[in-house]
């Protein structure tokens, strides 16, 4: 997981991560291999304001190491707080 290219933190299947930004434009990205593509997300956020993203990562199909057909999608708040409720958080 990185922010404005700056790496944050390593997420698992099933965790999330809560990041503290500044008001202004971001930019979140996501690896999920070392082989893969970055995935990216820009955001542009308003002071106070709290934004739900996942990250949805296709079924190993055949072997799908570079895990084509991924993406990072906004949520609303109603569908973060229900898609976060038993995950695990990462620090």
């Amino acid at each position: 997981m990185e922010l404005n290219k700056q790496a944050m933190g390593e997420l698992s299947n099933a965790s999330y991560m809560r990041l503290t930004m500044a008001p202004g434009e971001h930019v979140l990205g996501v690896s999920p291999s070392f082989i893969s593509k970055t995935y990216e997300l820009k955001l542009t956020l308003a002071d106070k304001q709290t934004q739900y993203v996942e990250f949805e990562l296709p079924p190993f199909i055949l072997g799908n190491v570079f895990s084509l057909g991924s993406s990072i999608t906004p949520r609303t708040a109603e569908q973060g707080v229900a898609e976060m409720q038993g995950l695990k958080g990462v620090k």
